[in-house]
């Protein structure tokens, strides 16, 4: 009913996908004593705060985070969880069901200003998991409505740094500034030694095979 809504009712812009997974969690290994942070894993902060925020105000959890006799119901009887879901829909979003099946988007956007007095892309995110909910329970929706692209939160900077990782192309090879100097130098000596006419420097021969990479033979070699 409308009027057992709670005055400081918030409404839920977590994900509705999340709040069944949960569910399926605790059916499969039991319902926790009470949920956490540290029962929700490997969430992000972000997203473990408002799924409790969220499980709070539609009076899943109570305030120390126990599982309430609604949040059992609902995992343990999975046929009746439509209508679990649909009873909530009822209770906490009264104003947005009596808009019918004939609305507009901007009907349902001013809806949820007013009345759960929120703005910005928050209002998208509580629009997102009420239509979710609400065709989950088969609760009829206007078909004006449009799902929001709800994206999964702010990004950060180690995310910029990663993805412009990603995207940037290699830095260029380091170069060596004497390389062409001392290309050029060995060319010399080598179009030197080709035009000796059979007379080979000796100290030519050596600084070439120097800069090639070979020895000079010792004086007791020679």
């Amino acid at each position: 009913m409308e009027e057992d809504r709670p005055e400081d009712f918030k409404a839920p812009y977590v994900s509705f996908a999340m709040l069944v997974n949960t569910a399926d969690r605790m059916h499969t290994e039991g319902i926790p004593a009470r949920v956490d942070r540290g029962y929700l894993g490997t969430a992000s902060g972000t997203t473990k705060a408002q799924f409790l925020a969220a499980a709070k105000a539609l009076q899943l959890l109570d305030a120390d985070l126990r599982p309430t006799e609604t949040l059992q119901a609902f995992v343990r009887d999975k046929e009746r969880r439509p209508e679990i879901v649909r009873d909530l829909l009822t209770r906490f979003y009264g104003p947005v069901i009596a808009l019918g099946t004939n609305a507009t988007q901007q009907q349902l956007d001013e809806t949820f200003r007013d009345e759960y007095e929120i703005s910005g892309s928050t209002v998208r995110k509580a629009e997102a998991f009420y239509l979710a909910a609400a065709r989950f329970a088969g609760v009829p929706l206007s078909p004006h409505f449009n799902t929001p692209r709800v994206g999964s939160g702010p990004t950060t900077a180690g995310t910029k740094r990663r993805r412009a990782s990603r995207s940037a192309p290699p830095p260029p090879a380091a170069t060596d500034p004497m390389k062409d100097l001392r290309t050029k130098y060995v060319e010399t000596l080598l179009d030197k030694f080709a035009s000796s006419n059979g007379e080979v420097d000796a100290s030519l021969a050596d600084r070439i095979e120097r800069l090639v990479g070979f020895e000079a033979p010792s004086p007791e070699d020679a």
